[in-house]
């Protein structure tokens, strides 16, 4: 049994959700509160996803551990073991940062360079770290919705969170709040939200496994032992993810993270259609191989990595045509604007990342951590060395470029891995893979031969309309294979 349809709508709605709020506050933040300060935040937020490491990938493990046990005593057991985990560290690592900032032992000018606000900006940030910390463990309750199938459930509680983004904002412009009142309303909103999806998810998890079957054997170092592996995995992705903005700001200056965060964002709204896709599977994958169908995970592994390519092609196209116009009319600043071609390799960096995600999905459900992460240490190692050389010359845009070639290096390790490693029947549809990225290739080598981008909006329409329809052509075979519908759940 796979996904419900109601699971990808409240999926896509959170989406949805999120992409709006993304694309109405963010002009908002910088005209409200100032291009240094929404750069000053950005920075306070890279820090935090590197914080968001002291969950240790418990989270995931016990996903993991549940979705591949057939003893539903083992959800109850590594649930409470989790809990009492996340608690402990979370209580360590706010004594020490609240040490080391009353001790004023942090170097606050590495994050913020050296101004008169730096202090000040130091303190938002223990602010938000505090809270963070506050709401780490009751965040374990999305990890038990995802469990017991009740993805619908989960994603819930993603819209209200993204909704208290917006919230918070009014809340500050109607106090006329600063960045600093802004981050403690957003936490404590934050916090009050994941108590209740702890205490929801908590009474659904005991409520549904009432009947005891057998005693759990699930002990702490096994969940440590897989958790680690996740917390290797969350560190290179980080390096990845989150050292961007940190080699901008040492490198160049505030006000550079602030344009090169606007361009990632408008494509992290579009990472999260294509994570969620494959997130909703992980725990169906884990419940397919200890069912030993195999069948079904190539089917849904193939179907995964085929919306992958054809939603990430035509939509890098798409920006990398229209970024000039998206740009101006999302920010209305073209102080900020970066250029076409920075909008061109994070095009191609979520093609690449669409499937990097769905083979690491797949791995991660098999239990293959120890590959994701060398191929995400990899990538995390060769990303930031490659954006300090290219920083130096290309700047901002260098940055975007080491950031593909990383992914790329990524990408192979893991098809080699797979090929090799994987040690059940399923294979990556490379037929399919390899034929979307000549096709994508041809395209952009034709849009730069032809200067396309300083053509008028309605010639760049025509001609984005005329590779989707080629695009989707190619693919057709495909395509029709996966719209069916039976019994409500997607074939």
């Amino acid at each position: 049994m796979g996904p419900k349809i109601k699971d990808y709508f409240f999926s896509f709605l959170s989406i949805a959700v999120n992409i709006g709020c993304n694309l109405v506050m963010v002009p908002l933040y910088v005209k409200y509160f100032g291009t240094i300060n929404y750069g000053v935040w950005i920075i306070i937020n890279t820090i935090l996803q590197y914080l968001m490491l002291a969950n240790f990938g418990l989270p995931t493990a016990l996903t993991t551990i549940a979705t591949n046990s057939s003893n539903p005593e083992d959800v109850i057991e590594v649930f409470r073991k989790s809990l009492n985990i996340m608690v402990s560290i979370a209580s360590v690592l706010l004594g020490i940062i609240a040490l080391l900032y009353f001790g004023r032992i942090l170097p606050f000018e590495f994050f913020f360079g050296k101004t008169a606000q730096t202090q000040f900006y130091g303190t938002v940030l223990f602010l938000t770290i505090a809270f963070y910390l506050l709401r780490a463990p009751f965040q374990l309750g999305s990890s038990v919705f995802l469990i017991l199938g009740k993805v619908a459930l989960s994603k819930k509680y993603e819209i209200v969170n993204n909704l208290i983004i917006p919230a918070s904002f009014v809340v500050t412009y109607y106090y006329k709040g600063n960045i600093s009142f802004y981050s403690v309303c957003w936490s404590v909103l934050l916090v009050i939200s994941s108590i209740v999806m702890y205490l929801h998810s908590r009474a659904y998890l005991f409520k549904t496994h009432q009947v005891k079957i057998a005693s759990s054997t699930v002990k702490y170092p096994q969940i440590m032992k897989i958790s680690m592996g996740y917390f290797a995995i969350s560190m290179g992705a980080l390096l990845v993810w989150n050292t961007d903005n940190l080699v901008i700001v040492n490198f160049l200056k505030v006000s550079d993270v602030t344009s090169y965060s606007l361009t990632f964002r408008i494509f992290t709204a579009f990472f999260s259609v294509l994570f969620t896709l494959n997130a909703i599977l992980m725990p169906f994958y884990g419940k397919f191989n200890s069912n030993k169908d195999y069948d079904s995970i190539q089917k849904n592994f193939k179907n995964s990595l085929l919306l992958m390519t054809i939603i990430a092609g035509p939509l890098c196209l798409f920006i990398f045509l229209f970024s000039k116009e998206i740009f101006l009319i999302w920010t209305n600043n073209p102080v900020l604007y970066l250029g076409s071609n920075i909008f061109l390799f994070f095009g191609l960096y979520t093609i690449v990342l669409s499937c990097i995600n769905s083979i690491s999905v797949l791995l991660s459900a098999l239990k293959k951590v120890r590959l994701l992460v060398i191929a995400t240490f990899t990538e995390g190692i060769a990303n930031l060395i490659l954006s300090i050389l290219l920083i130096r010359k290309f700047g901002v845009i260098g940055v975007s470029i080491g950031t593909l070639l990383g992914s790329l290096i990524s990408l192979t390790l893991l098809c080699v891995f797979f090929k090799k490693e994987v040690g059940i029947p399923v294979k990556i549809p490379f037929g399919l893979l390899f034929r979307n990225v000549i096709m994508l290739t041809l395209t952009i080598i034709l849009v730069f031969l032809t200067s396309f981008t300083f053509f008028n909006i309605l010639i760049k329409g025509l001609a984005f309309l005329i590779f989707s329809l080629i695009y989707l052509a190619v693919n057709s075979k495909d395509i029709f294979s996966i719209i069916k519908i039976r019994n409500g759940k997607f074939a």
